[in-house]
Order: structure tokens, then C-alpha cells, then sequence
């Protein structure tokens, strides 16, 4: 994130909702199956939307009501103490349901996005084959349809580099840069 924040709207959590469901998503366009991979986003996803309904008071149907977990007690360890909740089944429902349906309309706002957007998903696909890795700069330029700059190569010496450098009285190539002389 640019910033950190000390609070957030309901559009905006919503927002970060369809973001983290973009990954799923993608692979259901791209290839038609799922995998593993958008597991941590997907967990996350789960955390905020269950958030928002049991402690920002983001759910109409649940209400300004605050139902987190309390804590454990200060004197057992967390395998000790299951947390306690102190509201009934049906809430407990409720609150699934309402968690559910919060994921499930992010990745229905994922899903409309990225099918309208289809050649750029495409384009993005196959420049992270390329590069493996894109920051936000090249996605800009990649999403806007302009040439990416030509990649620096980053080199991470392996200990027998090095080993072989210090006999050779140099420094042996890095992520900094090329190798220069030894001094001393």
C-alpha cells in the first residue's frame, strides 16, 4: 500500500475485496481451473470480509454490532484457551452467510472486470511469463499498451564466485552492481 490506513470506507473494503479475488479469477479465465495459488488471497479476502461484519459494523444484515473474538487469558497460552464467543448459532450463521456473500460479490466484481478487460489480463499474463515479477511502474506501462524497458539482469554470486573472486583479489558480481577491485 501507498499509505497506511487508520480507517477505511465500506466502498474501499469492498475494493480490496474484488482485488484479493482477482488472482482466482484469473485463473478461472485464463487457464479454466484453479490451483493453490491464490490461497493467501484468498484467506485474506476471508479475514477482511469477516471483519467487516464482525467488527467494522459493515453488514446490514448483522448490524453496528461488535462480535470479534475476545481475547484469551493473559495467563494461558492459545492451545490452552479456545477464544469464546458469546453469541448464538444463529448468529454464527448469519455472520458465515454474511462473510460468503461479501467474498463471493468481490469476486463477481473480479470476474466482470477482468472479462471486459480481457486482452490486458492476456497482456499481463504473458509478460509475468516473461519476467516473473512486475512492479507497479511496468504495470502501468504494460496496462497503457507501452514497451517495457529491457530488464537489468540481477546477479547473486554463489559462494564458489566468491571463493574464486577472493582468489583472484576481486569482488565477485552482485545485485549492486559489477565486480570491482579488492582493496587491501
Amino acid at each position: 500500500p501507498k499509505e497506511d490506513r487508520l480507517s477505511m470506507s465500506a466502498d474501499f473494503a469492498k475494493a480490496r475485496l474484488a482485488v484479493l479475488m482477482g488472482g482466482r479469477v484469473a485463473e478461472e479465465i485464463a487457464f479454466g481451473h484453479y490451483t493453490t495459488g491464490a490461497s493467501n488471497d484468498i484467506k485474506q479476502a476471508s479475514n477482511l470480509a469477516r471483519r467487516m461484519v464482525t467488527e467494522f459494523g459493515m453488514s446490514e444484515r448483522v448490524g453496528p454490532v461488535h462480535y470479534g473474538a475476545d481475547e484469551e487469558s493473559v495467563f494461558l497460552g492459545k492451545e490452552m484457551s479456545a477464544p469464546r464467543r458469546y453469541y448464538s448459532e444463529s448468529v454464527a450463521q448469519l455472520i458465515d452467510d454474511e462473510v460468503k456473500r461479501l467474498v463471493m460479490e468481490g469476486y463477481e466484481v473480479a470476474k466482470r472486470l477482468l472479462q471486459d478487460k480481457r486482452e490486458i489480463l492476456d497482456k499481463l499474463a504473458t509478460v509475468l511469463l516473461e519476467r516473473e515479477t512486475l512492479d507497479a511502474d511496468e504495470m502501468e506501462a504494460v496496462v497503457a499498451g507501452r514497451d517495457l524497458p529491457e530488464k537489468e539482469k540481477v546477479v547473486i554470486p554463489s559462494y564458489a564466485d566468491r571463493e574464486r573472486a577472493a582468489k583472484e583479489k576481486r569482488r565477485a558480481a552482485s545485485i549492486f552492481g559489477a565486480p570491482k577491485p579488492a582493496t587491501g
